[in-house]
């Protein structure tokens, strides 16, 4: 990997752990922006417990946005990374949602990952961060399982992690952090969050970097419902203001394409295939541990026992997963029958445990 933190010994545990935990931003930076997010007003308007102020159907306020959080958090990046750009910035935010958990994911191919490059999310904690708040999770060392390219838009991509949830959520690393901390993680790093059972906003910023030399790139799934052959795309930084992923959710289920940035090339859609027994190996030999905290707030949380029948909680729970996915997108397709919710529900994951540890 091209070098982008200043610190070796930064740089040598990022590429290993796909993540690193720096304080980065004070207590007057954190105030002012705090304030500046107060000021704009903003709801959860489709109640998923979660959003990115980068899905505002206001593309200026976006623009507006993204600016202020690059003039605070820019400056004191340059403390620990060097020959770097950002290419989006945006506020993150979990409101009070007891069903708002976020899915292990990737996040999009921004660069040319084969060529030494890669792409950091910056995410900066505007309050402590907690288990109860919804704090960040990762799986240690998973940037470095899959090198696959990651396409839009979600959900009608088939992805690698698909059949892989009971493997993977049990042994993420949740991370507990203090305001003005900065989670830097490899936009491969499998990752998730927790719901906020507070009665407060878990606020965050989010910004993206990457090597100053590296090009923008844009992967999206052919429209021709055959879901084999990505298109490859040269962008710029604005594409990521005017394409979020509700917008190219929709284009798909319409068939449409990307016309206004040049196509360069038809790609294979293809992953790496692990078994479930080799990827569960992988990540406990990565330093990954089995999370009960986590799993066991879960089943608080739906008010359902490990090996109990589904209640009323846990089916809203699915159907709202499935709304965050979409976006507003009236499709869902996956490869098998089922959807994926269907067949990798929470209680489904744990109660599949339980039988693997007690035989009953």
């Amino acid at each position: 990997m091209k070098q982008i933190f200043k610190n070796k010994k930064d740089q040598d545990f990022f590429e290993k752990e796909g993540y690193i935990v720096i304080k980065t931003l004070d207590d007057k930076e954190i105030i002012d922006l705090k304030s500046y997010y107060e000021s704009l007003y903003l709801k959860d308007e489709n109640g998923f417990g979660f959003h990115g102020t980068i899905n505002l159907k206001d593309k200026e306020l976006c623009k507006e946005i993204q600016t202020k959080i690059w003039n605070i958090t820019l400056p004191k990046m340059d403390d620990y990374l060097v020959n770097y750009k950002s290419f989006v910035a945006c506020f993150l935010v979990k409101e009070n949602n007891s069903k708002g958990v976020v899915y292990a994911h990737q996040d999009w191919t921004f660069v040319e990952e084969p060529k030494g490059f890669c792409s950091i999310t910056c995410w900066t904690a505007l309050v402590d961060t907690t288990l109860d708040n919804g704090c960040m999770g990762v799986i240690k060392g998973s940037s470095n399982f899959i090198q696959n390219n990651r396409p839009s838009p979600s959900p009608q991509t088939p992805l690698p992690l698909t059949n892989h949830m009971l493997s993977l959520l049990p042994y993420l690393k949740t991370l507990e952090m203090k305001a003005g901390e900065t989670l830097f993680f490899d936009n491969r790093t499998f990752h998730a969050s927790p719901p906020n059972t507070t009665n407060e906003i878990r606020l965050a910023v989010g910004v993206g970097i990457t090597q100053k030399d590296a090009e923008f790139i844009h992967y999206y799934l052919k429209p021709d419902g055959n879901k084999n052959t990505i298109l490859k795309y040269k962008v710029d930084e604005d594409f990521y203001l005017k394409y979020d992923n509700s917008r190219l959710s929709k284009m798909y289920d319409n068939g449409e394409l990307i016309t206004d940035y040049d196509m360069i090339e038809e790609v294979n859609c293809s992953f790496d295939l692990f078994l479930t027994e080799d990827l569960t190996n992988l990540i406990k030999k990565s330093g990954n541990e089995y999370n009960s905290p986590f799993w066991e707030k879960q089943a608080i949380l739906f008010n359902h026992d490990i090996i109990g029948d589904k209640k009323d909680e846990f089916l809203e729970f699915e159907r709202l997963q499935e709304k965050i996915l979409i976006g507003d997108s009236k499709q869902l397709e996956w490869i098998d029958n089922r959807t994926f919710f269907e067949k990798y529900t929470l209680m489904n994951i744990l109660r599949e445990i339980k039988f693997r540890i007690t035989g009953k």
